[in-house]
């Protein structure tokens, strides 16, 4: 036995109303004619009636078996623009639209029957059956596309089965809507659709190409993982693929996959040698987990470790004055060079800076505001080209004369140090810019 249809009515009370849609529904399938959608086109009794036809459906084609996630069947109609102006303005009455849903070798009496919607999701439907949402989750009011929300617990058993959906013109008298009386039988339209309701089998991960280790320096690669899913010839859909990266056993990132084009079950990710960057060298593990539209994981992952290795950036072609001087008065400026590279890339650098010594004294003093830059700007004339600048001062308080060593060097965002370069830099009382 088919599932029992029961219209939806706002507000939680079924009344005259149900009553008479009831009466429709069993008047309707009295004259019911399955997916013939070809019925005499003789409309002399009322010409101002067109039939309703079925412009386009929308029917998701694989449904997990027993799982009470909500999807959407969605129907639009295609109205003469006299008849479509009628409608809005109130004159005629809306079409009726219905769907019916029952085993490919069952009969369409025994179906399940659910009504669709095009009250832009602003109605709360309560007399439902358990299958059906309490909103049709149409996105337009009186736009003629039709929704409604409904789960696989529709269905009593798997297997293929026909979505009939049905639209029609309703009679409207002052208390009572009934179905279109034998003589109108021709005003109504029939599109059929098929779906399956299945146990949903978990998408496969099968390999991913990713190398063994990722050494610095190395050139933009293309990594391709196989997901395989048993469903997909049921209309399954794998919906995303993420790479994980665990180091120590903390998940330290994650990144989408692309879609190959046209092929849902080939995903990849371009990467370069910045995919190392910010992360220190070691064994990581490499998890790439995909999922289907029900949200099933793959499980178990497919796991594989890979050796990362993320060097240190390295200064080379230091431009600094040797002999700096005390001014009279105001301020010196003196301005700095440094290339840096990072076969992470320039991004990988988090902050190039320099200690100073000064005479007499053993250890380096950081000044944290004493930054370079590759930023374009005042002393750096071009930024991201790798010569990173910065420009210090003199003033005529400064006294302490003598030899200054100045040690430059870079961190990365792993927090890998450069070696450093020392300048000894002479700073001398010369009572004004020299």
């Amino acid at each position: 036995m088919g599932r029992p249809f029961l219209f939806a009515v706002p507000g939680g009370k079924r009344g005259i109303v149900s009553i008479h849609l009831a009466i429709l529904l069993l008047l309707s399938l009295l004259i019911w004619t399955g997916c013939d959608d070809s019925p005499d086109e003789d409309f002399d009794t009322v010409p101002e009636y067109a039939p309703p036809e079925i412009g386009s459906t929308a029917t998701p084609e694989f449904w997990e078996y027993e799982n009470e996630l909500y999807r959407q069947l969605v129907v639009e109609l295609d109205l003469p623009d006299d008849i479509h102006q009628a409608v809005l303005s109130g004159a005629m009455e809306a079409p009726f639209v219905l769907a019916t849903i029952y085993p490919i070798d069952g009969d369409p009496m025994n179906g399940t029957s659910v009504q669709l919607h095009d009250d832009g999701n602003t109605i709360e439907y309560t007399s439902i059956p358990d299958y059906q949402d309490l909103r049709s989750n149409d996105l337009v009011p009186k736009d003629f596309t039709y929704s409604v929300m409904i789960n696989s617990l529709f269905a009593e058993e798997r297997g293929e089965y026909i979505v009939e959906y049905k639209a029609e013109w309703l009679i409207a008298e002052p208390t009572q809507f009934m179905a279109l009386p034998p003589e109108y039988a021709d005003r109504y339209r029939i599109e059929c659709d098929t779906l399956v309701v299945e146990i949903n089998n978990a998408p496969v991960v099968e390999g991913f190409d990713v190398p063994d280790s990722l050494h610095s320096g190395f050139d933009s690669q293309v990594w391709t993982a196989n997901v395989n899913d048993e469903d997909l010839l049921n209309g399954d859909v794998i919906t995303r693929v993420e790479l994980h990266l665990f180091f120590n056993g903390q998940d330290v990132r994650t990144v989408q996959l692309a879609q190959a084009s046209g092929d849902m079950t080939t995903w990849t990710l371009s990467t370069s040698a910045s995919f190392a960057a910010s992360y220190p060298t070691g064994d990581y593990l490499f998890r790439v987990i995909a999922w289907d539209q029900f949200e099933k994981e793959s499980i178990p992952p497919f796991q594989k470790a890979v050796w990362m290795e993320n060097t240190a950036p390295v200064l080379t072609d230091l431009v600094a004055p040797d002999t700096v001087y005390r001014p009279l008065e105001g301020v010196n400026f003196y301005d700095c060079f440094l290339i840096v590279e990072d076969l992470q890339g320039q991004g990988d650098i988090d902050v190039v800076l320099y200690g100073v010594r000064s005479p007499g004294r053993e250890d380096f003093v950081i000044d944290p505001l004493a930054l370079f830059n590759d930023d374009g700007i005042v002393p750096d004339e071009t930024a991201d080209d790798r010569t990173w600048s910065h420009r210090f001062k003199t003033e005529p308080d400064r006294t302490n004369f003598g030899t200054y060593t100045f040690r430059f060097y870079a961190i990365d965002r792993a927090g890998n140090e450069s070696e450093f370069i020392d300048k000894d830099i002479e700073y001398l009382d010369g009572g004004g810019d020299q």
